[in-house]
C-alpha cells in the first residue's frame, strides 16, 4: 500500500503552495513509497 509523505492543501497561504519550486519538489516526492521500519534495518 502507497501512503503519500505529504498530503498538499489548497490553503494559499502554506510555503508549499506559494512556493512553486517547493509545491513542486513536494509533489513529485509524494510519489514515492516509504520504507518500513524492518525494510530500513534490513537495507543499514
Amino acid at each position: 500500500m502507497i501512503h503519500p509523505l505529504v498530503v498538499l492543501s489548497d490553503d494559499e497561504n502554506l510555503p508549499a503552495v506559494s512556493n512553486p519550486a517547493l509545491h513542486r519538489y513536494l509533489q513529485e516526492i509524494s510519489q514515492y513509497e516509504l520504507l518500513s521500519r524492518e525494510e530500513t534495518e534490513e537495507l543499514a
